[in-house]
Order: structure tokens, then C-alpha cells, then sequence
């Protein structure tokens, strides 16, 4: 148990839910720009924030800067976090968009997200791990490692191949939390899709696959305290209220015990508000039923 408290956290501007060292965290930076908290959203973490009145991109550019220079408003419902002219200056949209050659190392990896669900990618060696906790990846294995264009062509060539593509949907992936197969299962099928991923035309000649090891992250999200269903919430509004404790954080998902019920909050739609710490009751946001039997588009 914790015995954190975002009560405690400064005004600022939110930018999110991301994993360091294998820990959650919430980021804020306060409002005139300068440090960023990270605050761990460990189990029973005690959550009571409340939104301003209008959402602004978080930045994220080429300069490394965590705030818009121009404080450009963001739409309150979108899971979409930056500007135009952010978005098009953020280093890690470049190497999606395969606009830049990045010279770090890389991983290639396979992610698995359910039954049939699958999802091919790549991430720095340096973030590792916590890049595939903030995917949500309930098991996942590496392929290969080594230079950006190398593993790129790689990742291309498996979405390719039909084998696992490079993006799902953020429902797509919460459909399979609350009827998971057992470890071995997911074991099985993330080592057919290796078989087939390294055996794929397109695989560069000059990348050596890495020997096969599924990393299974049932334990990481605690899903064993995952509640029967949970109200997710779908849409923030200002001075919305956001209160509770944390059961667990899966992805950039936490779960809250609150005073309506367990609720689901997305990093994502969080991200670009202004929080301060407050005691009241949730309150002001919408939300949709997720539980056992729902099935999402693949």
C-alpha cells in the first residue's frame, strides 16, 4: 500500500501517465514552466484532483521543452494531446513518420494484447520495458535489436506480412483484461507469431534475431485486482473532479476506487489539463461501461 497523496501535488499543467523503472507515474509541471513531478501511482495512492477550465497542448518538442510555446488549446474530449505545430516538431512522431534516422539502438518487438490480438513495434534499448507498460502489453517478447533503419524495415515488414500490425486501438486492447487466457497460453501464441516474424520476407539479412523469452506483465498491472467492470471515463469537462485511490495502473489506464464505483481514467485524456489538489467528491465527466464480454474491433 501507499501512502502517496496527489493532494499534495502543486498546480500545474498535466502531462500524463508514464513509466519509469518500472513504475507509474503522474506528471505535472507547474504552471510557470518550470519543474516537473513525477508522483508514483502506487497501489493505494490517494487521488483528488480537480480540472481547470481549458486544455492546452503539452508540447513535447524537438528542443525537449514539456509546454507549447504558443499555449494552444486542445479539444476536451480527444485523447489527442498536442497541436499542429507540436505535433509536427515531436521527435518521436519524426521517427514514426520515418521523417528522421534516429542514431540510439533499438528494440523490435511483439506485443500481445489478447487472443489474436497482437501488435508489432520498436522502442529505444534505454526505455526498455516501461515503453511496453505504457503500451499496455499484458506479455511481449523481444525480436531484435540494433540501428533505427535496420529495425524499422524489420517492423515494416512483419505489419507487412500480415502477422501483427504496428498500431490497435486503445479499446481494442482493454477488451481482453477481464477474460485472460493462462500464462502459457499467451506464452504459446506470442512464441508462434516470434516463428513467423523472424521467418518473414522482408526481414533484413543483416539483423540477427534475439533468442525467444515472453515477458508476461499480468503481475506488473495487477490484474488479479482488477475490479468485475469499471466505468470508464470517455469524456472530461472543466472543473471536473477526479477523486479516489488507486487500485492499479494498466498502461496509461488507472483504476480508481471512488465514491461512484471502480472508474477507469485515461492518461491520455487527462494529459493538457490544469489539476490542483482539492478534497471534493468526483464529479463532471462522463463515463461507459467496460467489463467481462465486451468485444472490440480488431
Amino acid at each position: 500500500m501507499s501512502t502517496n497523496s496527489l493532494h499534495a501535488v502543486p498546480p500545474g499543467l498535466c502531462g500524463g501517465i508514464r513509466w519509469r523503472s518500472g513504475t507509474p507515474e503522474l506528471i505535472c509541471t507547474e504552471r510557470d514552466g518550470g519543474q516537473e513531478h513525477h508522483t508514483p501511482l502506487e497501489r493505494g495512492t490517494e487521488i483528488g484532483l480537480r480540472l481547470g477550465g481549458t486544455r492546452f497542448c503539452v508540447g513535447i518538442r524537438r528542443d525537449g521543452a514539456r509546454r507549447c510555446p504558443y499555449s494552444n488549446r486542445i479539444r476536451t474530449h480527444s485523447t489527442e494531446t498536442q497541436c499542429r505545430a507540436c505535433a509536427a516538431t515531436d521527435p518521436g512522431r519524426a521517427i514514426a513518420r520515418d521523417a528522421v534516422v534516429d542514431p540510439r539502438p533499438f528494440h523490435l518487438y511483439l506485443a500481445w494484447f489478447g487472443p489474436g490480438v497482437l501488435k508489432v513495434g520498436i522502442t529505444t534499448v534505454q526505455r526498455g520495458q516501461d515503453r511496453l507498460a505504457e503500451q499496455a502489453a499484458l506479455a511481449f517478447c523481444w525480436l531484435a535489436s540494433g540501428p533505427h533503419e535496420v529495425v524499422r524495415a524489420a517492423e515494416r515488414a512483419i505489419a507487412a506480412a500480415g502477422i501483427a500490425p504496428e498500431r490497435r486501438r486503445r479499446a481494442t486492447k482493454l477488451a481482453a483484461l477481464w477474460d485472460l487466457p493462462a500464462a502459457e497460453d499467451r506464452r504459446d501464441e506470442l512464441w508462434s507469431a516470434y516463428q513467423q516474424a523472424i521467418r518473414c520476407g522482408g526481414w533484413p539479412a543483416e539483423l540477427a534475431a534475439l533468442p525467444f523469452a515472453a515477458i508476461d506483465n499480468a503481475a506488473l498491472f495487477a490484474l488479479d485486482r482488477l475490479p468485475g467492470s469499471v466505468a470508464d471515463i470517455t469524456e472530461l469537462r472543466p472543473a471536473s473532479v477526479l477523486s479516489g485511490t488507486a487500485i492499479t495502473v494498466i498502461g496509461t489506464d488507472m483504476v480508481l476506487d471512488t465514491a461512484h464505483g471502480p472508474t477507469m481514467l485515461g492518461g491520455r485524456l487527462l494529459a493538457g489539463w490544469p489539476v490542483e489538489p482539492t478534497g471534493e467528491a468526483p464529479s463532471g465527466y462522463r463515463t461507459t461501461q467496460r467489463g467481462p464480454g465486451e468485444h472490440a474491433l480488431f
